[in-house]
C-alpha cells in the first residue's frame, strides 16, 4: 500500500522522523497514515484529545434542547460539513502535520486560552486568537471561517425573520473579527449586542 513518504515533502518527512521518538512511535507504526490522520494521532498523544472531549458548548446546548423537545438544526447539512472537512484535510493535511509537530503544545494551549476567554466574555482575547490564526494561514482561515460564515448568513437571517426565539451556535472564531457572522450581520444593518 501507499505510505506517508509519497504524501509529504522530504523536509516534512525529516521533521517527522526527528520527532517520532518524542511520541513513542516508530516509523513502521505510522507509515500507512495519511498526513492529516497522523496529525490527529499526534494531537491525541499530546493531549489534544482530552481537550476535544471536554463537552463543547454547542454539544451541551444541542443535547439539552433535544431533551426539552426543542427544534435543532444545523447551519450546514451533515453532507456539507463532511465534504468541507474532507476537502480541507486533503488540501491542508501536510500543513496540519507540520503545525502539529512544530507547534503542537502551543495549539493545545490556544484551545485552553480560547475556552477561558469565552467563559469571561473577553472579545478582545478571542479576536486576538482569531487574528493569530489568520496571520499563520489566511487561506485556511478564509475556507474555515469566512466562506462558511457568508454561506450561513441566509440561513441565520431566515431564522431571525421567523420571530421565534432562536439560538445560533458555532465556534467562537465564527463570531469575532472581520467577516465574522456578527460583522456580516452588522453590515446588513442588524444591531448586535453582547449579553
Amino acid at each position: 500500500g501507499q505510505d506517508i513518504r509519497s504524501s509529504i515533502r522530504r523536509e516534512t518527512l525529516d521533521l517527522l522522523l526527528r520527532n517520532l521518538t518524542a511520541f513513542h512511535l516508530s516509523f513502521e507504526e505510522i507509515k500507512q497514515y495519511k498526513p492529516w490522520a497522523l496529525a490527529y494521532r499526534l494531537w491525541s498523544i499530546r493531549g489534544y484529545a482530552a481537550a476535544a472531549k471536554v463537552q463543547s458548548v454547542d454539544g451541551y446546548l444541542a443535547y439539552h434542547a433535544q431533551r426539552l423537545g426543542k427544534e435543532v438544526a444545523g447551519l450546514e447539512t451533515v453532507d456539507e460539513h463532511v465534504a468541507f472537512w474532507e476537502n480541507t484535510l486533503q488540501l491542508d493535511g501536510e500543513r496540519l502535520l507540520v503545525e502539529t509537530l512544530v507547534r503542537g503544545k502551543r495549539l493545545n494551549d490556544r484551545f485552553d486560552e480560547t475556552r477561558v476567554a469565552w467563559k469571561k466574555g473577553d472579545l478582545a482575547a478571542l479576536s486576538a486568537t482569531n487574528a493569530g490564526l489568520r496571520d499563520v494561514d489566511l487561506s485556511t482561515s478564509q475556507r474555515l471561517l469566512d466562506r462558511r460564515n457568508a454561506k450561513w448568513l441566509a440561513r441565520i437571517e431566515s431564522e431571525m425573520k421567523t420571530g421565534k426565539a432562536t439560538a445560533i451556535v458555532a465556534g467562537t472564531a465564527h463570531f469575532v473579527g472581520p467577516d465574522s457572522v456578527v460583522d456580516l450581520l452588522r453590515k446588513r444593518g442588524y444591531k448586535i449586542e453582547q449579553l
